[in-house]
């Protein structure tokens, strides 16, 4: 089951790499020129979302196609740690694999 959903979700999701961004991406963009900068709101401080922002901005090169496969790892990984907690829970592998599945897709 956990094979099918991560295949369906990159069949899903794969096209979705080229997308542009959206309008307040642009923004961020603008702001995080370098790592260290940012709007200079403080209920807006995330020190490390500054630094991958950059890092991503700068191999990049501002690109979406970057952002969006780092964010689909970070989904993917997240996933599997949803796993690895509804395994602990329960015990058991079939809850574990339902719950990875439906927070995958």
């Amino acid at each position: 089951m956990m094979v099918f959903a991560v295949a369906l979700w990159l069949f899903l999701f794969i096209p979705l790499l080229r997308f542009p961004f959206l309008s307040d991406d642009y923004v961020f963009l603008y702001w995080y020129k370098p790592f260290w900068s940012g709007p200079g709101k403080t209920e807006f401080f995330r020190p490390l979302y500054n630094v991958i922002f950059w890092i991503l901005k700068q191999v990049g090169g501002g690109a979406p196609f970057l952002f969006h496969a780092v964010n689909a790892a970070i989904h993917l990984a997240n996933s599997a740690l949803i796993y690895l907690l509804v395994a602990r829970l329960y015990h058991t592998r079939l809850p574990a694999a339902i719950c990875f599945t439906l927070f995958l897709l």
